[in-house]
């Protein structure tokens, strides 16, 4: 069974989307980051990249919270061509 993770408020309920990117948008004035591209949706651009350049299959990770559909996972993940290299080269081919 997948355990799942809730993010919580200052009261113990759920963290709203509103809530997390104020979060973020804190951390990244603090940091004197543009926080213009530091935002939410790049943080699960970010997770979700991370995990298939990992190896996980796109269906495993649209399984998880916030990505209901392949295609959503698709559209947010951006593979290099190091990323497309290392997928051919999983494919047999004759020498």
């Amino acid at each position: 069974m997948l355990a799942t993770c809730e993010l919580l408020n200052r009261r113990g309920t759920r963290l709203s989307v509103r809530g997390a990117s104020d979060i973020i948008r804190t951390i990244a004035l603090d940091a004197n980051l543009d926080e213009q591209h530091v935002t939410a949706h790049v943080g699960r651009r970010t997770f979700a990249t991370t995990l298939i350049r990992g190896g996980t299959a796109l269906v495993a990770v649209a399984g998880l919270p916030d990505r209901s559909r392949p295609d959503t996972v698709r559209a947010c993940t951006h593979p290099s061509s190091a990323d497309r290299e290392r997928a051919l080269n999983l494919l047999p081919h004759d020498r």
